[in-house]
């Protein structure tokens, strides 16, 4: 919904619709995944869920999980299928450290617990998917699937 620096923001629901008709009826997608920026606090974004889904779509997002349950599950009623929450680590020193600027490992731990806090509620409405990215450390890639995969409380994770 936000793209990257030379796109724009989806403004407008009747050129979103509009678009959304010309892609399935031109190229035959079936498929709508919201993306980045974050699109669960686009303040249209509940709205543009339930057009995708009134058009017939699979409509799908990806998202840091940062924004209220609430929010999430308003989407999911509006017709969100799949939620896709990117995690990159349990640990909320290394989160922190990750961001731009960095942040504090306090915020890193109560984001970390605000992402699972989500999954949590969501997990029975819809779909939901764990994205990271395995690069050198693929030990925490195992832990996030230990813990999401197979339920196992994850000491580091603190919540």
């Amino acid at each position: 919904m936000e793209g990257n620096h030379h796109s724009l923001s989806v403004r407008d629901a009747s050129a979103l619709e509009k678009a959304l008709l010309e892609f399935r009826d031109k190229f035959g997608f079936t498929d709508v995944h919201y993306t980045g920026g974050e699109p669960s606090i686009h303040p249209q974004v509940v709205d543009y869920v339930r057009i995708a889904k009134q058009l017939g779509f699979t409509v799908k997002m990806t998202t840091n999980a940062q924004t209220s349950i609430k929010r999430y599950q308003e989407l999911v009623t509006a017709g969100l299928s799949e939620i896709n929450i990117s995690i990159h680590t349990l640990d909320g020193g290394v989160l922190a450290n990750l961001m731009s600027p960095p942040r504090s490992t306090k915020w890193g731990n109560q984001a970390i617990a605000k992402q699972i806090a989500v999954i949590n509620a969501v997990k029975h409405l819809s779909s939901v998917k764990v994205n990271t990215v395995a690069g050198a450390d693929v030990a925490t890639v195992m832990t996030i699937r230990r813990v999401f995969v197979q339920g196992e409380n994850d000491p580091t994770v603190q919540t």
